[in-house]
């Protein structure tokens, strides 16, 4: 049985961090001492001060207005606190215009599939290692399923021309649809993971813990709003298709965080 290389090994995880994969509950992936990707750095302090910016203008207007109306008779006061309000609201205002600017030319903070996981993470580059094929991976098609993914993983997959899904930023149901089809199986729909999840509660697949899981067992999120193929024994790693990275490679654990937070998803074994 051929191992699989450790994580460590590998450069392309560009989307979850190693340490997201290791220590899940680490916060945005941040480990001390890694290279960072000052871009997706960037965007991730912008935003957030613009989001605490908005928050302590909010507060100053509401400071002042209860100044007012307690020093009502006090022109001074009331003069300062008029100032205040003004000035706040200019910030409060300009705080929201650049948070919709940031919107704009993130889509994926709109649809919530923007990943902050790469900040203090490593950059993408080409693979210094491939996981290996494992052919006795799970049973069955499990294992076909698991070859398949970690072959489009390592190709990898690309996902940003595909119709229909936002330059791939949407194309998770897409890219598990291309594994069954390696793995020498129907797709199950075409774009929505919930298609995916109606055929496999339908007939093609049966519900399992997540503690019976087998790599090629597929995992949904728990809103439904994502899915991916499992990696190893009990599925703390799973590949999906990345929004940022548009394409087949994003190694995170179960529940997809940070990207979502709605808790333990659900599995899945194909069984035709």
């Amino acid at each position: 049985m051929a191992t699989t290389a450790p994580l460590s090994t590998y450069s392309f995880l560009d989307e979850t961090a190693q340490s997201v994969i290791s220590t899940p509950n680490k916060p945005f992936g941040f480990t001390v001492g890694q290279p960072t990707n000052l871009s997706d750095t960037f965007a991730f302090v912008l935003f957030f001060m613009l989001a605490a910016s908005g928050v302590a203008a909010m507060g100053r207007v509401i400071y002042a207005l209860s100044l007012r109306v307690l020093n009502s008779d006090d022109p001074a006061k009331v003069t300062a606190a008029n100032k205040i309000i003004t000035t706040s609201l200019t910030v409060l205002l300009g705080s929201f215009s650049l948070v919709v600017l940031f919107m704009a030319v993130n889509p994926d903070v709109v649809s919530g599939n923007l990943d902050f996981s790469k900040v203090g993470t490593k950059n993408s580059a080409p693979a210094t290692g491939e996981i290996q094929y494992n052919q006795t991976s799970g049973t069955g098609l499990s294992s076909n399923i698991y070859n398949a993914a970690v072959a489009l993983m390592n190709k990898p997959l690309i996902t940003r021309d595909v119709p229909n899904t936002n330059n791939g930023r949407l194309a998770c149901a897409y890219a598990v649809n291309e594994v069954l089809k390696l793995a020498g199986l129907a797709p199950m729909g075409t774009l929505a993971v919930s298609q995916i999840e109606r055929a496999l509660t339908g007939g093609r697949g049966v519900r399992v813990a997540q503690s019976s899981t087998v790599p090629g067992d597929i995992d949904i999120e728990a809103g439904g709003g994502h899915v991916g193929v499992c990696l190893n024994q009990g599925c703390s790693s799973v590949v999906s298709n990345s929004s940022n990275a548009t394409s087949f490679t994003w190694r995170s654990g179960p529940d997809f965080l940070p990207s979502y937070r709605n808790g333990a998803g659900r599995f899945y074994r194909v069984t035709n």
